[in-house]
């Protein structure tokens, strides 16, 4: 047999949702942001602007901007004959 309680008064029950509130620490990270492992990461050593730069400082040959080949850095022929400042002579006369 049920017995009814003597206090009819409805009992209302309200569910409370956390996930549209405002995360409390902010070094966390939200789930969205978790479930994104699909989006590929930057290879800036691959970009081409990056591969010619690093030539170019090395002093290899490289392709430019506007797609001219660059030949490689050489030492140039110096006659230091002529030379003001007497470096060969110096480095003769300590050698």
């Amino acid at each position: 047999m049920f017995v009814e309680p003597e206090n009819k008064s409805p009992v209302v029950q309200f569910e409370v949702s956390h996930e549209n509130t405002a995360p409390t620490d902010l070094n966390t990270v939200p789930k969205k942001a978790e479930s994104r492992k699909h989006n590929r990461k930057a290879k800036p050593e691959l970009w081409k602007r990056n591969i010619a730069k690093r030539l170019r400082q090395s002093g290899e040959e490289y392709v430019n901007r506007r797609n001219v080949v660059v030949p490689k850095k050489e030492p140039k022929y110096c006659d230091c004959s002529k030379c003001r400042l007497e470096i060969l002579q110096a480095l003769t006369a300590t050698h």
